[in-house]
């Protein structure tokens, strides 16, 4: 029974640690693990499982929802079952070192030190492929193409986001936002970046910013289902950065020819803002924005 208790501490040491590493998939999977453990010794009538679970409230609720294989670290409202489950988890430790042997300090120091070390390892394997992929990828560069995609995306009306509500080109004639469709109800602030010298790319025009950047899109009483960003790259194949609005992240790479990222719209009326970070290339750069939906 302890060793299935020391276990059950195990998995919820390494999905806290991986976490921590933002890897969300294997540590769901290490939380799930340590929740259908407790679960089974509580089934069993473990004493000291089941009067942690009695301590701390709703923490049987939780053993359950995280036992299933839909639990997502992710969601908001799973954070509470998370922080009942690791409260359990420690009045089990305590009890397990009050309850005597030296050894499972020892060992729980050693699985500590071999975690650690096993991440450290993954990491290194990780970055190392990444590095290899980027050598392969930038080594032979792909072909340079007229964007057609621009114009292209914006007028086909096969991809189900509606119909064009509002377009700005962003950076052209040296103008923060130029209008290439003007829709009173919607406007655009732009916070860090600015109008660019030209490329030689028929898409020639962006604003851009370094290291980070907001644009904020307000709009009043319309129908809008969507927004697309069209990140550009005009003078390198280096450029990349993540792009968050509301709960939607998007990763911008491989702009060379210049790329749609499409936002949904959670709210018919208010403000929807995107916030930019920069990984790599000199600046972050934003061509075009485009508003979807159906016009009253």
């Amino acid at each position: 029974m302890r060793k299935r208790l020391e276990l059950f501490l195990t998995c919820l040491h390494e999905a806290e640690s991986l976490r921590c590493g933002s890897l969300d998939g294997p540590a769901e999977r290490r939380f799930r693990a340590a929740a259908r453990l407790l679960k089974k010794e509580v089934s069993k009538g473990q004493q000291m499982a089941k009067d942690a679970v009695a301590a701390v409230p709703g923490a049987d609720d939780a053993l359950e929802v995280m036992s299933r294989a839909d639990w997502n670290i992710r969601a908001s409202t799973n954070q509470v079952f998370l922080s009942r489950l690791k409260t359990v988890g420690q009045l089990i430790h305590g009890g397990l070192t009050k309850s005597g042997a030296p050894k499972t300090k020892k060992l729980a120091g050693l699985i500590k030190d071999v975690i650690y070390a096993g991440l450290i390892f993954a990491a290194i394997m990780w970055f190392d492929s990444q590095i290899h992929q980027s050598y392969r990828f930038y080594a032979s560069p792909p072909a340079m193409t007229a964007q057609r995609n621009y114009a292209e995306f914006v007028q086909n009306r096969s991809s189900g986001l509606g119909e064009v509500l509002y377009q700005v080109e962003l950076g052209k004639d040296s103008e923060l936002a130029l209008p290439l469709l003007a829709n009173d109800s919607f406007s655009v602030e732009l916070s860090s970046f600015k109008p660019s010298p030209a490329w030689s790319r028929p898409v020639y025009w962006s604003v851009q910013a370094a290291g980070s950047g907001e644009i904020t899109l307000r709009f009043k009483q319309t129908n809008p289902t969507a927004v697309a960003l069209f990140m550009t790259d005009g003078d390198s194949f280096w450029r990349m950065s993540k792009v968050q609005s509301a709960g939607t992240t998007r990763l911008a790479d491989r702009l060379y020819n210049g790329r749609w990222l499409v936002f949904p719209v959670e709210r018919k009326t208010g403000i929807k803002t995107f916030s930019f970070e920069q990984f790599t290339g000199s600046t972050i750069a934003v061509s075009g924005i485009a508003v979807f939906g159906k016009s009253e």
